[in-house]
């Protein structure tokens, strides 16, 4: 299944291909040759693309890319995610996010940059640090290096909307994590006690990237006006997360090429004081999700049909089957993916955006 949204403004327009397997017997080379085919007929570029499987399908997955994209791949990959099997098989899911405009895109070591109308937008991607040193040093030295190819474009993590945490067995060290990056944040002053803060919206979850390493991170940002990312700590239903410890706000805002994005981070069943609920309920916790990341979309003006973008990452596979039963009739550009959440407690959580038509 493909679904593309389009957004236009000012004769810039955002692309956003979300594409997963109808079923995990149905070969994958036709999803891509789909992916490719509408890149080719909407002469979009790739700006930043995630591809979601299991280990011992990365190389095949990455042979049938290269094969349909052929000169449509820049150079600068995709960050591969290695999952659990699924309902889908070995894939679980694309997300292509391609801009189609005459202005050029520059290429950074993990990313791409591109200027127009005095802004420049960046997104890096699978961003990783040597494999070396414990969880929480790889993590420093994952973010040092993110925020140095910020600094190519003159860039700081003070114009970063959303992150993405790719986190390799993630309950093992989630609270060395979360040390680490708040100690990070707060030394740049993205973090300030009592005044303010200035955390990306974020999603973490225990999927780790291809090959060596125990995470990598992809983020997107916009080095222009100071208004044009708004964090929002507090949002829809729920409270602060750095209440309970982690650095991140409940949803950001960011003017993007085609208009206004909104970045709805990893969203679950959690209550106003922070606490799991619902516990051992995968129906309960997956409509508490939908209702959550829906109050997030109304405080900004956006509803259903604003979006754009969504993953409902699902603890097993037994989950994953009941969310998708939930979810059959819901019109959302979506996939399921199954892997390690960040609480043992949760079933279930998502990660959504949305372009206000």
């Amino acid at each position: 299944m493909i679904y593309i949204q389009r957004n236009e403004n000012n004769g810039v327009s955002e692309l956003h291909i979300v594409a997963s397997p109808e079923a995990s017997d149905v070969p994958i080379e036709g999803l891509f040759a789909a992916v490719a085919e509408t890149l080719r007929q909407e002469n979009a570029t790739i700006f930043q693309e995630r591809i979601f499987c299991t280990a011992d399908a990365v190389e095949q997955v990455q042979q049938i890319r290269a094969s349909a994209y052929g000169t449509l791949d820049d150079g600068v990959a995709p960050v591969w995610l290695t999952c659990q099997p699924g309902a889908t098989g070995a894939l679980a899911g694309v997300h292509v996010h391609a801009l189609v405009t005459d202005q050029p895109i520059k290429k950074l070591d993990d990313g791409r940059a591109i200027t127009m109308d005095g802004k420049t937008f960046i997104a890096l991607t699978g961003v990783q640090a040597p494999q070396a040193g414990t969880p929480a040093e790889q993590t420093l030295a994952m973010l040092t290096k993110a925020r140095d190819q910020l600094g190519q474009c003159d860039g700081t993590f003070f114009q970063v909307a959303r992150t993405w945490m790719w986190l390799e067995d993630i309950l093992d060290w989630y609270d060395e994590f979360n040390v680490a990056r708040t100690g990070f944040f707060r030394e740049l002053g993205l973090m300030i006690e009592g005044k303010h803060t200035l955390m990306p919206a974020s999603t973490g979850v225990g999927v780790g990237p291809a090959g060596p390493g125990v995470c990598a991170m992809d983020l997107v940002a916009v080095v222009g006006d100071a208004e044009d990312v708004e964090y929002h700590d507090v949002c829809g239903n729920q409270e602060s997360a750095y209440d309970y410890g982690s650095a991140f706000s409940r949803a950001a805002t960011a003017t993007t090429p085609s208009g206004k994005t909104v970045y709805v981070s990893g969203t679950a069943a959690i209550d106003a004081a922070g606490e799991t609920i619902y516990h051992g309920d995968i129906h309960a916790q997956t409509q508490d999700s939908i209702d959550n990341v829906r109050a997030v979309l109304n405080d900004h003006g956006c509803s259903d049909d604003d979006l754009v973008q969504a993953i409902f990452y699902c603890k097993t596979p037994e989950a994953e089957t009941e969310v998708r039963e939930m979810i059959a009739d819901l019109d959302w550009p979506c996939f399921t993916a199954v892997l390690p959440i960040c609480r043992d407690c949760l079933l279930m959580e998502i990660e959504a955006m949305a372009i206000k038509k």
